[in-house]
């Protein structure tokens, strides 16, 4: 998955009568801030935006996956239906007789649950399949399919996906790293970044391609959930602002080089 973000000089260029072959680096210098100020700026505004709420995104994920595949989630469940079959079901279950557990859900239960699977490990394509709510949410009374029998094994996933809270950010952070330019990306937390990210290392890129007399830079970001964590309104919101900086950048090196020549 591929968001785009466009920076454009062509205009710059065409007033300076830039050539092809010998694009200035006063040009290019301010392209170069404008495409990491945009990187920055998109890491900054893709969820979740601060600490606190990056806790309530970790409360989340363990709802979610729990939703999905948890004991307690079968029990609530059963519950609903039949309160004695939900605390039989929960007694076979503490004793560890998953084989009676799978028993009294096809011959007692029937419907739904007689076809629900237990597992020792979480299934990722089930999970993947059970996000089916408002960016990627699981919904509040899913159709559990599964039961992760092993609490540990549970726990490893949940620990797992929490982790990855941050790494469509860290894209961004990537994309910005690799603009040719030494200027610090600011205000990023360490947990956006792609030191706490390895994967997400090779995932963004900013590509830089000649067009006319001029140049044009695009960021790409392919962390595969990128569309969940940022809104369309924010995008533009970081274009905004890259092209201001890079205005502004460019204004500044344009001075600077009148007054080298002029000197």
């Amino acid at each position: 998955m591929k968001i785009k973000g466009r920076l454009d000089i062509n205009k710059m260029v065409k007033r300076l009568k830039a050539t092809e072959k010998n694009l200035p680096k006063v040009l290019t210098d301010p392209l170069y801030v404008g495409a990491r100020t945009m990187c920055g700026t998109l890491a900054v505004f893709t969820e979740p935006g601060t600490e606190t709420t990056r806790r309530q995104f970790a409360g989340r994920i363990d709802g979610d996956i729990k939703r999905l595949f948890s004991i307690g989630s079968l029990y609530d469940s059963i519950h609903q239906v039949d309160d004695d079959r939900a605390d039989q079901m929960w007694y076979l279950y503490k004793a560890g007789d998953i084989g009676q557990v799978r028993s009294l859900l096809k011959t007692k239960m029937g419907g739904k649950f007689a076809g629900i699977k237990f597992q020792k490990t979480v299934p990722k394509a089930v999970h993947q399949a059970g996000r089916t709510g408002y960016r990627g949410r699981v919904p509040k009374m899913p159709d559990q399919k599964t039961v992760v029998y092993s609490a540990n094994n549970l726990r490893k996933y949940i620990g797992t996906r929490q982790k990855k809270i941050g790494a469509a950010a860290a894209g961004y952070m990537a994309a910005g790293k690799s603009v040719p330019i030494t200027s610090r990306i600011k205000n990023v937390p360490k947990w956006k970044n792609i030191g706490a990210h390895r994967k997400s290392k090779n995932k963004g890129r900013v590509v830089f391609k000649k067009r006319g007399g001029g140049m044009r830079g695009s960021v790409f970001n392919d962390v595969d959930y990128v569309r969940n964590a940022i809104t369309k309104s924010k995008r533009r919101l970081a274009e905004k602002i890259a092209k201001k900086k890079m205005v502004k950048a460019f204004v500044i090196a344009l001075r600077k080089s009148v007054k080298k020549r002029f000197k």
